[in-house]
């Protein structure tokens, strides 16, 4: 029997954030170039800036298992993130880059 695990791995946060589609609620975002009003069903690139979305971050957690199942469903080969991880990860980033 199948299940979603959790899986932590080391990643690259520049390598994840050029090919990130953020979904905040019916949208998402590009975290690329920020374009909004991207729709993660249909859009395998970011309208505006051309990246191939390879990686998701929701801010529903809730939310997670149906997009799971939606992305199985149509067969797109993208990866799940934890948006928490993923916003501490960018914030430790970005003062590692300033104090750095």
């Amino acid at each position: 029997m199948k299940q979603y695990l959790r899986i932590y791995k080391h990643l690259d946060v520049d390598e994840i954030k050029g090919h990130l589609l953020l979904i905040d609620d019916l949208y998402g975002s590009c975290a690329n170039c920020r374009h909004v009003g991207l729709n993660y069903t249909k859009d395998l690139k970011c309208t505006q800036c051309g990246a191939e979305f390879r990686y998701l971050a929701t801010r529903i957690p809730s939310e997670t298992p149906k997009i799971l199942a939606r992305l199985e469903q149509d067969g797109r080969n993208v990866t799940v993130i934890d948006r928490d991880d993923w916003e501490k990860a960018t914030a430790k980033n970005n003062l590692s880059g300033l104090f750095g």
